[in-house]
């Protein structure tokens, strides 16, 4: 077996103003912010947290939240995107689909870098330019990985498990096709009905509120990505 980076983006957004982003619906990957300018304000189905700029901050695979940001004057921070899989010669290995990528949200000690927007700079630069660093990208977070795993507090994000993941999971996967409850439910092996009730309950939402939230979170990642650029 060996250890893999399965997915790694890097942006830096700018937004004007306030912001508001619903990820009541979880998300699909793991991340790791630096904030420049503006503070945000998470809501959690566990609890609430706040940073400001300066800050940096872990944010599990799954994990559901709005946060309200507030720019000063404009909304400025790194994104990270990441996830890491345990592989063998015959695909991933069963059960480890989230390895390092499921730690409960968190502020992180940023002193174990020298300069960490400095870090996040140098990530996004290279990531940028993938003719002349796709190599070096790579290399350089994993080691600015392994620095910020030795001071993350590694207690894991406790996802209930629920009959309707399946059908959230294919939703997420699926967002811009159409789908009917009866079909949902029946993957769930549920009556539509008691999957509507489970659905609304594990979400927050209902399937097609659901759906529209990972319609606008995706349009929302790629304007601000062409922002960025």
């Amino acid at each position: 077996t060996f250890f893999s980076l399965s997915h790694y983006a890097v942006h830096k957004f700018r937004i004007p103003g306030q912001s508001i982003c619903d990820k009541r619906s979880g998300r699909a990957t793991a991340s790791v912010y630096y904030i420049i300018s503006g503070s945000v304000d998470f809501t959690t189905p566990t609890g609430e947290l706040s940073a400001k700029s300066g800050d940096m901050l872990y944010i599990p695979r799954h994990q559901r939240y709005t946060a309200k940001w507030q720019g000063a004057p404009d909304i400025v921070f790194y994104g990270i995107d990441f996830g890491f899989d345990i592989k063998s010669e015959f695909g991933t290995v069963t059960g480890n689909t989230s390895v390092h990528d499921n730690y409960v949200l968190q502020k992180c000690d940023k002193s174990v870098f020298e300069n960490a927007e400095g870090a996040f700079e140098n990530l996004y630069n290279k990531y940028c330019n993938p003719a002349e660093h796709g190599f070096d990208a790579v290399t350089d977070f994993y080691t600015f990985f392994a620095k910020l795993l030795s001071v993350l507090d590694k207690t894991v994000l406790t996802v209930p498990d629920s009959p309707v993941e399946k059908a959230a999971l294919y939703i997420e996967q699926h967002s811009t096709e159409e789908f009917y409850i009866d079909d949902l439910a029946k993957m769930c092996g549920l009556s539509p009905s008691r999957f509507y009730s489970l659905f609304r309950e594990y979400t927050g939402l209902t399937p097609v509120e659901y759906k529209n939230t990972v319609r606008i979170r995706n349009a929302q990642k790629l304007l601000e990505s062409d922002k960025s650029s």
